[in-house]
């Protein structure tokens, strides 16, 4: 249960960084 929130915050964080350095969009 503590993998869930953890991935999603490091979703989170990956995902804007990832967003801000190559957009996929």
């Amino acid at each position: 249960m503590i993998v869930i929130p953890f991935s999603a915050s490091l979703g989170a964080t990956l995902n804007k960084g990832n967003l801000k350095s190559k957009p996929l969009n």
